[in-house]
């Protein structure tokens, strides 16, 4: 009876580690500079110098990795679609889903179905006819307080 060959065992990574282990690592490490790069920084002389930024480089690399492994994207990858929703953005009608291109259709009809309505009545002199009583009202207003004043004064 002839035996089937048995595969090989996998040849020990140059590392010697295996991947849980590493993605232990990393996370720890992160962890340990977005801690300790600070702290570092803080201590002194304080001063701003090529170590400093080096401590603030490892500070933003550990963030980034806990933030990677706890939401699913870095923080590139945040700024990377900030900044294409802003271009999207700035395009305009071209970057609008259907149905946002409906909706603002609606609104621009209501809207000029509102000044129709508004022109019909003559909202503009209606508004000036409204300041003109404003303006009225309050000179009616000062006038008694100065009657009122000089009746005061009188006695």
């Amino acid at each position: 009876m002839a035996t089937p060959p048995s595969q090989p065992p996998n040849p020990p990574s140059s590392t010697g580690m295996d991947d849980s282990s590493r993605a232990k690592l990393v996370h720890n490490v992160s962890l340990a500079a977005l801690v300790v790069c600070p702290l570092v920084i803080a201590l002194p002389p304080r001063k701003l110098d090529i170590y400093t930024g080096l401590l603030l480089t490892g500070t933003f690399l550990g963030g980034n990795q806990l933030a990677y492994e706890y939401t699913g994207r870095s923080f590139m990858a945040r700024c990377r679609a900030r900044l294409q929703a802003v271009q999207n953005l700035s395009m305009g009608d071209a970057a609008l889903p259907a149905k946002a291109k409906v909706m603002r259709e609606r609104l621009r009809v209501e809207r000029e179905k509102r000044e129709r309505a508004l022109g019909d009545l003559g909202g503009v002199e209606l508004g000036k006819d409204k300041a003109e009583d404003i303006k009225e009202k309050n000179e009616e207003v000062v006038t008694e307080k100065k009657e009122h004043r000089s009746n005061i004064t009188e006695k």
